[in-house]
């Protein structure tokens, strides 16, 4: 909540089931916001403490955050240039989350599914980037305008809220309505509901029963109110926009993930009523062990590719010799740079300050093993033997100092692949330090372009890019 007339900020509080003893946790010039308990007492919680912005309006970025019980030792545990958000526990111990995934400024805008363990190792992708295609057809099926998509990778994704429901699946909120996702990655299946309300919100209570907020859904069309599945509706599809949706009133409702029936419980239409709990007895979950070693003061972290050529791309499989590693560096301030009556739009539109950390010939078969610095955004690209871009990893990951983290291949098929046979060469010896040492080549990473990125235009970019830095200097 708020922390009061003179603080702008969220903060964390804590109070009694029956709303005594009302107690602040958390302060600063900070956003705090999303906690949930974990198993050994401490919070975890999404907090703009990591201090960053976003590539394209220069938001506060927000990351994923853990303190004690009492608000003290407050730690960021992940980095991200766009927001780690609405933090749940999973059965077997990990932390289940969204993450809005920025990326190049406007070249992708879209939210996955991560997991995570609770010290902010072993980051993973459970469901999104496979089923792109599949959202945007939804989205075109609903008739509604207004979202603003540009496949494959501008905004088609858009699934939040996880929890965990049952058999290794998750539910989550979606433009389809609540979805369950999983097991595996290519898979999902949308709840039934009446169309013409609105469900978010989803937190399972057993025997296949969601508790949920939802609302009627209803758009404004020259001074007319239409409810979704009239008649009026039916002949108007195609003309509604989300920023005309009206008379929102959020209720209480338990959903029947089978028959999709809804059942209310409580709406006063005088306040929205979302993210309900319920107040009971619950089995506590397991607690993973910290991988960290928190003694380690190492700033340095592992990156380890088994090998580039297990990939779908052909050309890093046939052409690739050489890995490149990029640090984005995120902008912290932001820029008045347009304006919009009645009043002044902040876009930076800046995408973020790229390093090259280094470059690398791959092993012969393919692997690479590099020291990269830790909690940093990385990403890498495969080059060819002229050193131009074959492959370009459109993700800004990250890795807890003294951690490696290890993939098969390079974009390698999901849930298909079988593990290596055989011992990766570069395994065998130390990484590559590539720590800055600051005289890297540095450019603006960012692309005017939406959903694609071909890579020729990434390198004429990152050259032209990397003059005007200089003629800055």
């Amino acid at each position: 909540m708020l922390g009061g007339k003179d603080d702008p900020w969220w903060h964390l509080w804590e109070m009694n089931i029956d709303g005594t003893g009302l107690k602040q946790l958390t302060f600063g010039p900070y956003h705090d916001v999303n906690p949930i308990y974990l198993p050994d007492g401490r919070i975890m919680f999404s907090s703009t403490r990591i201090g960053m912005r976003d590539e394209y309006h220069g938001f506060p970025c927000t990351g994923l955050t853990v303190c004690n019980s009492n608000g003290s030792d407050v730690h960021c545990i992940g980095f991200n240039l766009g927001g780690d958000r609405e933090p749940a526990m999973l059965d077997d111990g990990r932390i289940v989350f969204s993450r809005l995934d920025l990326f190049y400024s406007r070249l992708k805008t879209e939210i996955t599914v991560q997991a995570v363990f609770p010290d902010g190792t072993k980051n993973v992708t459970l469901y999104g980037p496979e089923r792109r295609d599949f959202w945007h057809q939804v989205t075109r099926k609903s008739k509604v305008n207004g979202w603003s998509e540009s496949p494959p990778r501008h905004r088609p994704l858009r699934p939040t809220q996880p929890q965990p429901f049952d058999d290794g699946r998750i539910v989550c909120a979606t433009q389809g309505g609540l979805t369950l996702i999983g097991p595996g990655k290519s898979r999902e299946t949308i709840i039934p509901h009446d169309k013409k309300m609105a469900v978010t919100c989803p937190y399972p209570l057993g025997d296949g029963k969601i508790l949920c907020s939802a609302s009627i859904k209803q758009f404004e069309i020259d001074g007319r109110v239409y409810t979704a599945t009239s008649d009026e509706y039916k002949r108007h599809r195609g003309t509604f926009h989300l920023s005309k949706a009206t008379n929102i009133d959020l209720g209480l409702y338990i959903l029947d993930a089978g028959t999709g029936e809804l059942e209310l419980l409580y709406n006063d239409p005088d306040w929205a009523e979302f993210d309900a709990r319920p107040v009971r007895a619950k089995q506590r979950p397991v607690m993973i062990a910290e991988g960290l070693d928190t003694r380690n003061d190492s700033y340095a972290a592992r990156f380890f590719c088994n090998s580039v050529r297990t990939s779908r791309q052909s050309r890093v499989t046939t052409r690739g010799k050489f890995v490149r590693v990029v640090e984005g560096m995120p902008v912290v301030s932001r820029h008045k740079t347009q304006q919009n009556p009645p009043g002044i739009l902040w876009r930076n539109h800046g995408g973020v300050h790229a390093r090259v950390l280094g470059t690398a010939p791959l092993g012969a078969d393919g692997s690479f093993y590099v020291e990269v610095p830790a909690d940093r955004l990385i990403h890498v690209q495969v080059l060819d033997s002229d050193r131009r871009v074959v492959g370009n990893q459109l993700i800004w990951m990250y890795a807890r100092p003294g951690e490696t983290r290890s993939c098969v291949g390079c974009h390698e098929r999901p849930d298909t692949n079988h593990l290596p046979n055989h011992f990766a060469r570069t395994a065998k010896i130390e990484p590559v330090r590539m720590l800055p040492t600051g005289d890297e080549f540095t450019y603006r990473a960012k692309a005017w372009l939406k959903g694609t990125l071909p890579d020729a235009t990434e390198e004429r970019a990152r050259v032209v890019r990397a003059i005007n830095l200089i003629g800055r200097h």
